[in-house]
C-alpha cells in the first residue's frame, strides 16, 4: 500500500482518495493508494521581527510575502503592524501572505512628529508666509533643522 499525504482542513489520517475504489476487488499483491489528510500548516507569527526576519521566516515556511506600506505620524518608521492572514491560521505553503509596515511621514529631526510635504514650516503666530506649526507645541530639534525652527540654537524650536 502506498499513502500520499495531502493538505487538508478534515483531520489529519482521513482517507481523501484511494485507488482501486474501496469494495473493489484486487489480485493479491495489488498495491493499493491512498491519499490522506495531512493538517494545513500554520503562519509563524513575523509581526516583533523586522522586515527583513520577517519575510526570510515566511519565505522558509514556503509563502510567497506581499509587503505594503502605511503611512504614520506616531507609529516608529518599518515597524510591522499587521500580518494577513494571522499567525497560527492554517495555510497550504505557496500562498501569500501581507505584511503592512510602517512609513513614518515625519520630517527626520523634530519631535513631536512635523509631517513630510511643506518645503518649509514657519512656528505658529510668527512671521512667515507658512504653513503653520501647530499652535502652542514646542519642538525639540534633534538634529538638522530643514525648517530654521531653532533660531536660538538651544535645541527647542517654536518656544
Amino acid at each position: 500500500m502506498s499513502v500520499t499525504p495531502r493538505y487538508s482542513e478534515e483531520p489529519k489520517g482521513v482517507v481523501l482518495k484511494q485507488t482501486p475504489k474501496p469494495g473493489r476487488m484486487v489480485d493479491e499483491g495489488a498495491t493499493i493508494a491512498r491519499v490522506v489528510a495531512q493538517p494545513l500548516p500554520r503562519v509563524p507569527r513575523v509581526i516583533a521581527n523586522n522586515l527583513a526576519q520577517a519575510k526570510r521566516i515566511l519565505r522558509n515556511a514556503g509563502y510567497k510575502v506581499d509587503v505594503r506600506q502605511q503611512n504614520s505620524t506616531t507609529a516608529r518608521d518599518g515597524d510591522l503592524v499587521t500580518q494577513t492572514p494571522a499567525a497560527g491560521t492554517g495555510l497550504r505553503p505557496g500562498r501569500t501572505v501581507r505584511l503592512v509596515v510602517i512609513n513614518n511621514i515625519c520630517t527626520p529631526g523634530y519631535s513631536p512628529c512635523l509631517p513630510e510635504g511643506p518645503s518649509d514650516y514657519d512656528c505658529f503666530g510668527g512671521e512667515g508666509n507658512g504653513p503653520f506649526t501647530e499652535p502652542g507645541v514646542t519642538y525639540r530639534v534633534t538634529g538638522f533643522d530643514p525648517h530654521d525652527l531653532d533660531r536660538e540654537g538651544d535645541g527647542y524650536g517654536c518656544e
